[in-house]
């Protein structure tokens, strides 16, 4: 799973932002899941992509859901984390159908001038890794 977070990371152009935790006030702009198209062969190694035209945090403490949404699909696909040491450690996903399962991952929120620019959550259940990588302002 090292390497696919070391690959995810790549994905947004955020990448050389600072990575912090989410704040109270946080407010995700516009955008969209995006994916450079040389990640398309990892749909065939048990990676589910979300795919998504907005993303939200919903914080509560230090427990907080990173929520990717299609506007098109009735489900997003949703990951739990915890905050730990500074950083997101995702403990459950929900992805399109069924409830929370069980997973381990992490969740990183990307800023650009104090704003968030990506939110980026990669997450390992058994043989299958969800990820998800939300550009803001990306499709406008």
């Amino acid at each position: 799973m090292d390497a696919l977070l070391a690959l995810i990371a790549t994905l947004s152009l955020a990448s050389s932002a600072q990575a912090t935790p989410a704040h109270d006030k946080d407010r995700v702009g516009s955008g969209q899941c995006f994916y450079a198209d040389r990640y398309a062969p990892l749909l065939g190694q048990g990676v589910v992509f979300a795919d998504c035209d907005s993303a939200a945090i919903e914080r509560d403490g230090d427990r907080a859901v990173f929520r990717f949404r299609n506007s098109e699909l009735e489900r997003p696909m949703d990951f739990r984390a915890r905050l730990e040491g500074g950083r997101w450690k995702i403990d459950a996903v929900r992805a399109r159908v069924g409830g929370w399962q069980e997973t381990t991952g992490t969740c990183t929120i990307y800023r650009n001038q104090g704003a968030i620019s990506t939110l980026t959550c990669i997450t390992e259940r058994g043989a299958t890794l969800y990820a998800a990588n939300f550009e803001v302002g990306r499709g406008q």
